[in-house]
């Protein structure tokens, strides 16, 4: 049960969150932004089966 009404954006924004910080930390191991996003993309992909 819970303490009130779910908020319909609450994954996603968990999911932003997230998301960022793996960005970041893609970022201070050295990878450049399009390859952290890249990546990112891939990690997206491959959790809606849509992996290339």
């Amino acid at each position: 049960m819970t303490n009130g009404p779910i908020e319909p954006s609450a994954d996603l924004r968990k999911l932003a969150s997230v998301l960022r910080q793996t960005y970041i930390a893609l970022i201070a191991e050295g990878f450049t932004e399009h390859q952290a996003l890249v990546i990112i993309g891939q990690i997206l992909a491959a959790q809606s089966g849509g992996a290339k």
